[in-house]
């Protein structure tokens, strides 16, 4: 006798952002057809996640051995799923749903705490600039972190950290613009829109305006002969 279809943990998908469209499923497969992870991996295969989501196989999705980490986020089975399942943001819910238990694999921590301590997930040097700078391109701008910081504090714990506000522009990495503040600091700077000049009306002056209509039909006067 098969196993019963857990409900509870299919709700629990429901309810995390990007979950909910594993409900359209009709196990069609057009998502594993140009798959490049379920080509390299006999392991992965996006028909049968979305087949395991609709059992509410819990334990497989988000356990420990999980195979939603071999996912490369390519978006291409979005493309490809005629029920508009989004296969790709419903694994992404799953690994939102693993990383709450804190079940995640060493590596995808790893890259989590570069990103959230540096805002980049590797460590970028000034050489990487003056590469850059040969090749014609800009510098990388710097990530506000602090900002990054405060969007993911947990608001339960305390007060969230302070950062660069709205108004504040922040230099790109290794830029000397801004001379006293030195490369990645932050320069106040009012991001106001840009001022319409007054109109003619407004100051004073006359506006002349045409008067927009039906152009009436030119008649010509025929000649008796």
């Amino acid at each position: 006798m098969g196993s019963k279809i857990a409900f509870t943990f299919r709700e629990q998908l429901d309810g995390t952002i990007g979950g909910d469209h594993h409900n359209y499923c009709l196990q069609c497969g057009a998502c594993v057809a140009g798959c490049p992870a379920a080509r390299y991996s006999e392991d992965f295969n996006p028909r049968t996640i979305l087949l395991k989501t609709l059992l509410g196989q819990e334990e497989e999705l988000i356990g420990a051995d999980s195979v939603i980490w071999l996912c490369t986020n390519c978006y291409t089975c979005y493309e490809r799923c005629p029920q508009d399942v989004r296969p790709i943001e419903v694994i992404i819910a799953l690994k939102n749903m693993a990383a709450e238990r804190g079940v995640l694999p060493d590596e995808v921590n790893k890259f989590a705490e570069m990103i959230s301590s540096r805002g980049h997930s590797a460590v970028l040097s000034e050489s990487v600039n003056r590469r850059r700078e040969k090749l014609g391109l800009d510098p990388i701008p710097r990530v506000p972190v602090e900002e990054l910081t405060a969007i993911l504090a947990d608001p339960e714990e305390g007060e969230v950290p302070s950062g660069g506000g709205a108004g504040e522009v922040l230099e790109p990495l290794g830029s000397k613009a801004g001379s006293q503040e030195g490369p990645g600091k932050v320069r106040p700077e009012k991001r106001a829109g840009v001022e319409k000049k007054p109109s003619k009306k407004a100051s004073g002056g006359k506006a002349s305006a045409k008067k927009v209509g039906r152009k009436k039909p030119r008649t010509t006067k025929r000649s008796n002969r």
